[in-house]
């Protein structure tokens, strides 16, 4: 097993196709698929349901997903713990990061006032990023947290709130609730969520929207441009 397998599962999930993920990777589609079958030989079990549509997980294989990142993203980790730190880098962990975020306004003010700083942006998972901050592989890091989990992020960091936010709900055009001008959790109960791969969120769904009566849920991902 190597973390460049492990790389190309990622990817392949991510894009659908070993064609598509190929191509993000600048490879060829034999190269990936060769080693996503040696990888299924080495564990015994198939990672992928592969067909002319493209390649479905499995329910083995959706395990060894979240897995195979856990562990790129801790090898990721521990390459930059061996790295020198510049004294022009400032490194900081986000979750989540969107499109449209204070971020954007934030670095470019920063970048404007600090020409000589190079900041690293990383989008990481909440535990994943206090870690960073507790061992000082991250200067700080930018997280959404709901209020009943702020003692145990304070228990473990420092930790000043910067602004308290409204969730939105994202829905197609067509769908009823886009002409509502606000929803309640009662109006979700049967809809089919998808959700990032993230604890905080789950602990939302489970404890605060619908305590004792989950939803549907159809797929979990840490890709927010998928979500």
């Amino acid at each position: 097993m190597t973390l460049e397998q492990l790389a190309f599962i990622s990817e392949v999930e991510a894009a659908g196709t070993i064609v598509a993920a190929a191509r993000n990777l600048y490879v060829s589609h034999t190269t990936v698929s060769r080693a996503i079958s040696s990888l299924e030989d080495e564990l015994g079990f198939a990672i992928f349901d592969r067909s002319r549509r493209g390649s479905t997980l499995t329910d083995k294989g959706a395990k060894a997903i979240r897995l195979a990142r856990i562990i790129l993203e801790n090898a990721e980790s521990l390459k930059q713990l061996g790295e020198s730190r510049e004294t022009g880098a400032l490194h900081i962990g986000a979750y989540p990061i969107g499109p449209t975020t204070f971020l954007q306004d934030v670095v470019s003010r920063f970048n404007h006032v600090y020409p000589e700083y190079t900041i690293f942006l990383n989008h990481a998972g909440v535990n994943d990023i206090i870690a960073g901050v507790r061992d000082l592989t991250l200067d700080f890091g930018l997280i959404c947290c709901l209020p009943e989990l702020w003692s145990s992020v304070r228990a473990s960091v420092q930790v000043t709130e910067l602004f308290e936010s409204n969730l939105v709900i994202i829905c197609s055009p067509d769908s009823p609730l886009s002409k509502k001008p606000f929803v309640t959790p009662n109006d979700l109960k049967h809809e089919t969520f998808i959700l990032q791969s993230e604890e905080q969120v789950l602990y939302m769904m489970q404890h605060v929207f619908f305590p004792g009566d989950m939803p549907p849920i159809s797929m979990f991902s840490n890709n927010n441009e998928l979500i």
